[in-house]
Parts: C-alpha cells; sequence; structure tokens
C-alpha cells in the first residue's frame, strides 16, 4: 500500500497489484494499473500506451505513440519521430531505427536471427553471419575487420592493422601514431604518443578502465560486476546498467535482451537521454534543447571505493 504526491501537487495511492495510479514517477506523467499485470496504462506527454497481461500486449493510438504488439508474435511501435520498430516472430525478424536523420541514429535488422543481423549507425556498420561466428565492421574512417570467432580476427585500413589468433597471440599497429603491441597479456598501463590508457581488474570480472589523451581523461569504465557498470566517453556520452549480469558486449543482445535484464538502464547522449525502468517496463526517452554530455567522472585512486561508487555512477 502507498500513498504521495507530486511535485505540481498532485496525490495518488494504490494497493499493489490490485489497484493504483502514480502521477510523474517511473518516467511518465501518469500510470494507472488494475490487476497487474493484467491491465497497465501509462501516460508521458502526448503518448499514451496500454498494456494487458504485461508485456504480452501493447497498444498505443494517441499523437505522441502508435503502436500494436502481440509478444512474441508480431508487433509495430512509432514514438513520434524519435523510434520506428517492426518485428515478427521476435527474435528471429526485426527492423528497429532510433533518431533517424541525426548524428545519433542507429538501426538494426535481424533477418532472421542469428543467420544474418545488420547493425549501422553514422560512423559504422557491423554485419554478423550465423552470430556470433563471423563478423565484418567497417568504419567510415576506412577501417576494415573481419572476425571468425573464436579463430582469428583481421582488421587493416584507415591506418589500423591488427591480428588476433586463437586469442593467443595478438597484434595492432596505429599507422598514425607508430605504435606496436603485441603478445598474449594485457598490461596495466598502456603508453601512445598522446594517449595513456590504464587498467586493474578486481577479482579477475571487475575492472577500472580509463583512457587519457594529453592529460585529459576521453573514456572510462567502472564495472562492479554483477551489480552495475558505467561508461563514460566524450563524444557518445555515458551509460548507467544495474545490475549487469552478463559480461558481453554485443549490440544485438544490448538493443533486445540487455534491458530486460536490468532494473535500470539511463543512457545520456549528446542529443538524447534514454530511460528503461523495472526490467524493460517504463522506457523513455527525451531530446535535449542543445547538444551536450554528461562531466567527466573524476579520477580516483583506482581501488575499491572508487569502482563501487563509480558503477553506480556516483563520480
Amino acid at each position: 500500500m502507498y500513498q504521495g504526491r507530486s511535485d505540481l501537487g498532485d496525490e495518488y495511492w494504490g494497493v499493489f497489484p490490485f489497484y493504483g495510479y502514480n502521477h510523474r514517477r517511473y518516467g511518465v506523467d501518469h500510470n494507472f494499473f488494475l490487476l497487474f499485470p493484467l491491465y497497465y496504462e501509462s501516460t508521458d506527454d502526448d503518448a499514451r500506451t496500454m498494456r494487458l497481461l504485461w508485456p504480452f500486449i501493447t497498444y498505443a493510438d494517441s499523437p505522441g505513440r502508435k503502436a500494436l504488439k502481440v509478444w512474441p508474435f508480431f508487433g509495430r511501435d512509432q514514438i513520434r519521430n524519435e523510434y520506428f520498430s517492426r518485428y515478427v516472430l521476435w527474435p528471429l525478424f526485426q527492423n528497429v531505427e532510433k533518431h533517424p536523420g541525426t548524428e545519433q541514429a542507429t538501426s538494426f535488422k535481424a533477418l532472421p536471427f542469428p543467420l544474418y543481423m545488420n547493425t549501422k549507425t553514422c560512423y559504422d556498420s557491423s554485419t554478423d553471419i550465423v552470430w556470433p561466428f563471423f563478423n565484418y565492421y567497417r568504419h567510415r574512417g576506412g577501417h576494415t575487420r573481419y572476425t571468425l570467432w573464436p579463430f582469428f580476427k583481421y582488421g587493416s585500413g584507415g591506418g589500423i592493422e591488427q591480428l588476433n589468433l586463437l586469442y593467443l597471440y595478438s597484434y595492432k599497429k596505429d599507422l598514425h601514431k607508430g605504435t606496436t603491441d603485441s603478445g598474449n597479456t594485457k598490461g596495466y598501463v598502456s603508453v601512445e604518443d598522446d594517449e595513456v590508457y590504464t587498467e586493474r581488474k578486481f577479482l579477475m570480472v571487475s575492472t577500472i578502465q580509463k583512457r587519457y589523451r594529453k592529460g585529459c581523461l576521453v573514456f572510462s569504465r567502472y564495472r562492479f560486476w554483477p551489480f552495475a557498470e558505467y561508461t563514460w566517453d566524450l563524444q557518445k556520452g555515458s551509460h548507467l546498467k544495474i545490475p549487469e549480469i552478463i559480461p558481453l558486449k554485443n549490440d544485438w543482445f544490448d538493443l533486445n535482451l540487455g534491458r530486460l535484464l536490468r532494473f535500470v538502464d539511463f543512457r545520456d547522449t549528446p542529443i538524447t537521454r534514454e530511460f528503461s525502468y523495472l526490467f524493460g517496463l517504463r522506457k523513455k526517452t527525451q531530446l535535449k534543447t542543445f547538444s551536450h554530455i554528461p562531466p567527466a567522472p573524476k579520477p580516483g585512486e583506482d581501488d575499491w571505493a572508487e569502482l563501487i561508487s563509480g558503477a553506480f555512477g556516483n563520480r
């Protein structure tokens, strides 16, 4: 049982899971439930969404959102001009577009998963055949990479040459900086012409990673497994995940399953803020009035205290 008042003075109450409503909580303006998960309704600006037997049936017909989804059989979803999605027999056949026409535009296709997948951004594209065994990656700067997992990885072009054989031998050379790294282990500190990369691991699975360019922090990752992970990038923004259980870095997994395994998934890109709460029950995207990213985390001593606080985005 709960009762409260929103920041605008609207009162609300409920007896979960039988009946209740909220104002300006959980990332929406209003929500209402009756015998949850039998019926759940939410309103966010001009987008009104109804869910029956969540997460199986979703319906919306409002200016801000139009959707009809009967998961996992078929679904279509459009949220303003920011998000477009269609699927049949999820996750086999999917087509997803986010923020089209902007620098943050991304698209994803699976026809069908896992036989063929393609992910595109304004900067690069990645194609998987019989995922995760074969991957072809191309960056707009001219770098291409071929991967036949777990046997080898080879990349060339764009000033970067790299080779990896059975994860026992690795070689990478940046022709712009004239640096070469080879061997079968990763050092704690790697120094290049104008960059310093540091990494410290805790119990083999938790880690603090940082990259400095000309003395300024440009990238950091705090992974406190399995509780949380926070990543900050000078150009891409930040990403907070609570919890982060599976150490798998893959766009398809993150798009389709990652949020369903997280209580909180918060992305702060240069032009948007993307929220996902309660294992994907509530999702929201906000456009910024001007492009910016959150400030960089404050570097600490690379100890347990920094790992834990940083992983929850507190630095």
